[in-house]
């Protein structure tokens, strides 16, 4: 350190002790890592330190600025969000000014680029034997390597929670379109860009199609579809290699003129085309761009906006194929769920069949009604446990071969416990089955059921209002080979009501703590009507389960509603 000269800027009284202090003092302020800095009041530099000269690029202090005006000639100051600090904003003049500066953070740059540095400044203004303000006193710690640390971090942070997003989009949607536009969203929030967007192109026909594109609010629409001789350059070419596109300056990137002239017709100066292949052709892009301004994309950019790519093809393609087999499965299962018979002798009977299709897979939920022999109609519900077309295949399975064992003739248990028994040794079934089969016949009003650990099937009696839980008499099918099953007998009253459901309407609720239970559906039951029919009761019990829930159903739920005539 080698401070001005003190018979010029002291008292000349402090001289003698000055001199006496001074290698001592200059040795313990050369040894501190932080940098110091020492101004008279005008700004004229006075004393600084050997690390704020290695902060600074200068060898000695005779090479320094000798004052806060020379300092301007040399340096450049900017705020961590890249504005330019004007002269009255920088350190040391905050300090000539009267203020007391603490962690006051700021990127410092020679302007021929040989020193460039975040520094941390603390300071104030100290003052002489007789307590005027008579120095400016500034110390400054380099907070670069701390401040790329906290950036990296950050960037891993954005990148993970960015990764995330998609990867609960994908688990919340079939709809691939829908996958790109959260990806698009996020990323283009994340990076500050002006425009993010996917493209498909399709060489065959030679087209370019830009899905809906994020962009900034006052910025116009990309999206639509161009031919790609309007681009002017040859995609094939440009992502040869399976590599990304990096273009910090539009206007400097080797393109054709046309295709220069076609970004400076959508405003973009700065790009970043992440390319997607299949079986070696381009199919597809994701595009990150700047407007107005050139942009010089970093390494950790370029890493989560790659990373984002990759995450959102796996989605994209994930929610495809679901999306097929999807459309495959609802195909699938509105043929197995019957038309009823439009009259069931001694009975009214309605259905009602609820897909979750938007929260989940289609499910294993079926009904059926039919008469294998005059005066005696059997009823069905049940649960094939999984979901997706191989839950709507298990479906058909069961419910054709329950058709069969009963169309034999044989007593419910044994029909039951046959096709108990075939399920389960021959291995057609990935999960189980959960159903419910009874048996009504309007001659003597007998009513026999069989439940394999199947939700309580409720009975209200007419005559006194009373709603009864008739519980499983068996477990579910597909378990045990070896299982037994019993059945259970009512002798049904004119008015009495039925109603044989899946899991989707207990199990109903805005939450796991609030569902609606068996209890609730009881409840439903018991406060409808007496005199009112089938497709009303039907109706009123869907609609209560709906207010419980408070909106639409979350899972597959189906119903059949009887009311005995």
């Amino acid at each position: 350190m080698k401070p001005s000269d003190p018979r010029k800027t002291c008292d000349p009284t402090l001289l003698g002790q000055w001199e006496n202090d001074l290698p001592q003092l200059e040795a313990i302020i050369d040894s501190l890592a932080e940098g110091l800095l020492v101004a008279d009041r005008s700004g004229r530099l006075l004393a600084a330190n050997q690390a704020y000269l290695r902060m600074v690029g200068f060898a000695s202090h005779e090479d320094l600025p000798q004052s806060l005006t020379d300092f301007r000639q040399w340096f450049e100051a900017r705020d961590l969000t890249g504005r330019i600090l004007p002269p009255e904003q920088w350190p040391l003049a905050r300090v000539l000014a009267g203020e007391t500066l603490r962690d006051f953070q700021v990127a410092v740059k020679r302007r021929d680029g040989s020193a460039e540095f975040i520094g941390s400044y603390n300071g104030g203004m100290a003052a002489d034997g007789d307590g005027a303000p008579a120095l400016a006193v500034l110390t400054v710690r380099d907070i670069t390597v701390q401040k790329q640390t906290e950036a990296a971090l950050d960037m891993a942070y954005q990148r993970e929670k960015l990764l995330n997003e998609i990867g609960q989009t994908i688990r919340t949607t079939l709809d691939p379109r829908e996958v790109q536009t959260v990806a698009s969203r996020a990323l283009g929030q994340a990076l500050l860009a002006d425009r993010c967007y996917f493209a498909q192109i399709d060489f065959a026909a030679q087209r370019i199609w830009i899905a809906e594109d994020w962009r900034r609010d006052d910025l116009f629409p990309i999206t639509g579809e161009y031919p790609l001789s309007d681009l002017g350059v040859d995609f094939r070419i440009i992502f040869n290699g399976d590599r990304t596109l990096i273009a910090p300056d539009t206007r400097l990137y080797p393109w054709p003129e046309t295709t220069i002239a076609v970004m400076e017709e959508y405003g973009i100066r700065a790009l970043l085309n992440v390319p997607f292949f299949d079986d070696g052709n381009l199919v597809a892009l994701l595009g990150v761009a700047m407007t107005g301004e050139t942009h010089a994309w970093t390494e950790a950019e370029i890493a989560l906006t790659e990373a984002v790519a990759m995450q959102t093809r796996t989605a994209v393609e994930a929610a495809r194929v679901s999306q097929r087999e999807h459309n495959i499965a609802v195909a699938l299962q509105q043929t197995l769920q019957p038309n009823l018979p439009r009259r069931t002798p001694g009975l009214q009977v309605a259905d009602y069949y609820h897909a979750a299709l938007a929260e989940a897979e289609i499910g294993g939920d079926f009904c059926d009604l039919f008469t294998p022999t005059e005066g005696r109609h059997i009823l069905v519900i049940g649960d094939v446990s999984g979901k997706g077309l191989a839950a709507a295949a298990q479906v058909a399975a069961v419910r054709n071969m329950l058709r069969c064992v009963v169309y034999q003739g044989l007593p419910l248990t044994e029909a039951v416990a046959q096709l108990n028994h075939i399920l389960a040794t021959q291995n057609l079934l990935t999960g189980f089955v959960t159903v419910c089969i009874a048996q009504y016949s309007p001659a003597d009003h007998t009513f026999t059921y069989v439940s394999c650990g199947h939700e309580p099937l409720l009975l209200r009696h007419a005559a006194t209002g009373h709603v009864e839980m008739l519980g499983p008499t068996g477990p579910p099918l597909g378990v045990d080979a070896a299982a037994v099953y019993t059945d259970g007998a009512r002798r049904l009253q004119a008015g009495d009501a039925l109603l044989l459901y899946t899991d989707g309407l207990s199990e109903a609720g805005p939450r796991r703590q609030d569902l609606l239970g068996v209890d609730g559906l009881a409840a439903l039951l018991r406060g409808h009507p007496l005199h009112e029919d089938a497709h009303s009761l039907c109706q009123r019990i869907i609609g209560g389960v709906e207010r419980h829930a408070r909106g639409k159903l979350r899972d597959d739920a189906c119903i059949l509603a009887v009311r005995v005539l």
